[in-house]
């Protein structure tokens, strides 16, 4: 490395700017306090005369010299002294006058050689500062301070105003005295040159003398270490023995000793980093094992059932350190449905990984053995939380599929909510009502919840690492941005949908190291070629029977979770529907059975419409007059409640009597 200044250099420059800033400074310091030692004496010297001369002259005769212009033997007299007084005190002026609103009056001018007034000479004012001033010396209490100005006549002067009394003690004129203050100060500058050059003398000679001791005291001995350190690795490769020969008593000599002793420490800390990295070598080694052991156990074959065409799969588990705590699965358990796992040990490295294993396992063992997901995840619950000795916890989504008609039986142990593209529309979050987290609480129940994929869905789910990925301000990636990354993929198998999320989060953290597993599993649905279950429409034909009602819900349940249909919205399509089917059964059949026809619609718009025909007693109940709900109940006539609440649950109600049978149609947006 190039030196751009030695130590010496650095230490000369440092003096010599230190010394011109001292004797600027004590120059400048000078320069003020002679600035007001000169003010001061300039201030007493200008008043005392001002007021020695007003002390003798007479004010009962001003106004008789204004008046007549005339000098007599006394105005001569006065005349004479104030040419003597200006003289020999060296006053630039010396003068009597008498101010005006708009001018000044001389009485008396010492004799000046550039300008001498004459008895009753007007002259304006210089500025509204000098009539101020001029105004003020004849108050009650004059002040005793100079009036400091600058005079295009006259150049920069410090004046001085006393007032002439009569013998009334009322003030009839002003007596000024002018000091030349350039003059003044001139005086100083000689005194600062020679103050100046005796200050960078001394300091020349101080520069010497501490340039000689810091070379012997610091300059060589840092050069000396300096040597030293340089020669420290060929000394540590010879493993000898270091000395540094520095005596200067200070800690120049302290540093040369530690020096030693950290010689010596670096020879003991490189034998033990050697076998330190030895040890590191080995556990590497064994990481490196365990990984493509984690590896091997998660599916890694795609497609991983070239045989059945009905889905396509994709999954991915990125650990944040050389193992993880995430995994994923998925397996048939007969030859028509499938199982989905995505799952998220607490912790990390290889004690999740360790947990991970064991929890994978089992959960395939339960739901092979033929267990529903809630069931799976209970009986896993059960597992942990009797030999967890870790207090490590488990979030689990598990799905299980029909793949001959789409339908999916889930349950979810604290895990993320999936996201669900249906056929022609984008992806969206599906909420579903969470349980608690597999191995926190051993008597949690968990329940199942059933959706269903038509041909064209897509499904992606994913662990806790994809949403909460950071930047480098600590942002996260967030659902939102995960549901955005998918709609604006191009992609249209779940591996280019996975690797769009991918790519979108390594560009949002930027080279940010991740601090958590990051796992996705996408599963996108054909469907089975011909199945009627994947037709828009569907139709159910019963018996009018109370005992099918369950059977006609439930149908119609199943059809609407197909489509996505919300919860809040399926809820009250289910409890008009039961209300419209129990209403056919009493009074469309009452001595007899007959066939009711239920038929499930969802139209582009996402308007849903459910139908139901029959052949019994026609009755349109669209004419019933609506109950007066503000009615107490032992007041209310009985029945129209009913119908009152499916008319206002559903966006839209129809009722028709054609070909022998009544038509209802309830309509609701779902």
């Amino acid at each position: 490395m190039k030196k751009r200044f030695r130590i010496r250099g650095k230490i000369m420059y440092t003096l010599f700017i230190f010394s011109i800033i001292i004797s600027i400074a004590i120059g400048l310091i000078t320069w003020y306090g002679y600035n007001l030692v000169v003010m001061r004496f300039c201030n007493i010297y200008a008043f005392s005369h001002a007021h020695s001369l007003s002390s003798i002259i007479d004010g009962d005769r001003i106004d008789h010299y204004l008046e007549t212009g005339e000098k007599d033997r006394y105005y001569e007299q006065m005349k004479e002294r104030m040419d003597v007084l200006r003289k020999e005190q060296r006053l630039e002026y010396l003068y009597v006058f008498v101010p005006r609103e708009d001018n000044l009056v001389y009485i008396w001018d010492a004799e000046n050689e550039d300008d001498t007034a004459y008895l009753g000479e007007v002259e304006n004012y210089d500025g509204a500062d000098d009539k101020e001033a001029a105004f003020a010396a004849m108050a009650d209490n004059p002040s005793d301070d100079l009036q400091i100005e600058t005079y295009g006549r006259y150049g920069m002067t410090a004046s001085a105003y006393v007032p002439v009394y009569d013998s009334n003690d009322n003030p009839v004129a002003v007596v000024g005295v002018d000091i030349s203050l350039p003059n003044v100060f001139l005086r100083i500058i000689p005194f600062i040159l020679i103050m100046i050059a005796v200050i960078l003398i001394i300091t020349d000679i101080a520069l010497v003398i501490l340039y000689y001791n810091l070379n012997k005291n610091l300059v060589r001995p840092i050069r000396t270490l300096n040597h030293a350190v340089t020669d420290i690795v060929d000394q540590l490769d010879r493993d000898e023995a270091f000395e540094v020969d520095v005596h200067t008593g200070d800690e120049l000599e302290e540093l040369s000793a530690s020096f030693g002793k950290m010689y010596e420490d670096l020879r003991s800390y490189i034998k033990s980093l050697s076998a330190i990295n030895e040890e590191k070598q080995r556990i590497s080694a064994e990481l490196s094992l365990a990984r493509r052991i984690q590896a091997a156990v998660l599916p890694d074959i795609f497609p991983p059932f070239p045989e059945h065409s009905e889905f396509d799969i994709y999954a991915r588990m990125t650990p944040a350190r050389e193992v993880g705590g995430d995994f994923y699965d998925f397996f048939f358990i007969d030859e028509n449905r499938l199982t989905l796992v995505i799952a998220d040990v607490s912790g990390k490295g290889i004690p999740a990984a360790l947990f991970m294993m064991i929890i994978k396992i089992m959960i395939k063992n339960y739901a092979q053995s033929g267990k529903s997901p809630c069931q799976v995840l209970e009986e896993l619950n059960r597992q942990v939380c009797q030999s967890n000795t870790g207090e490590m916890f488990v979030t689990v989504w598990i799905g299980i599929l029909d793949i001959r008609n789409g339908l999916i039986t889930a349950a979810n142990a604290g895990h993320e909510y999936p996201v669900i593209k249906r056929a022609g529309e984008k992806f969206a979050v599906y909420r579903e009502k969470h349980s608690f987290v597999v191995g926190g609480l051993d008597w949690v129940e968990y329940k199942d919840y059933q959706f269903r994929m038509n041909p064209g869905d897509t499904l992606f789910l994913y662990t806790d690492g994809v949403t909460e990925a950071t930047d480098r301000e600590d942002k996260m990636f967030g659902l939102d941005s995960l549901v955005e990354a998918l709609n604006e993929s191009q992609g249209q198998s779940p591996r280019e949908f996975t690797d769009a999320v991918e790519e979108a989060i390594l560009v949002f953290v930027d080279g940010e190291e991740a601090f958590d597993d990051t796992t996705m599993l996408c599963l996108s649905y054909s469907g089975v070629s011909g199945s009627e279950d994947s037709r828009s429409e569907a139709e159910l034909q019963v018996e009018a029977d109370s005992q099918n009602e369950r059977r006609v819900s439930d149908f119609v349940r199943e059809r609407l979770l197909a489509a996505g249909c919300g919860k809040r919205e399926l809820n009250q399509i289910c409890i008009a529907l039961d209300e419209v089917f129990s209403n056919i059964v009493n009074y469309g059949y009452p001595e007899e059975t007959g066939q009711i026809r239920v038929r499930v619609e969802v139209r582009d718009d996402r308007m849903a419409v459910i139908t139901l025909e029959d052949r019994g007693i026609p009755f349109n109940p669209l004419k019933e007059e609506e109950p007066d709900i503000h009615l107490l109940l032992e007041d209310r006539p009985v029945g129209g409640l009913g119908i009152f609440i499916v008319r206002q649950t559903m966006d839209e109600v129809d009722y028709d009597y054609k070909n022998g049978k009544n038509v209802l149609c309830l309509k609701k947006k779902i």
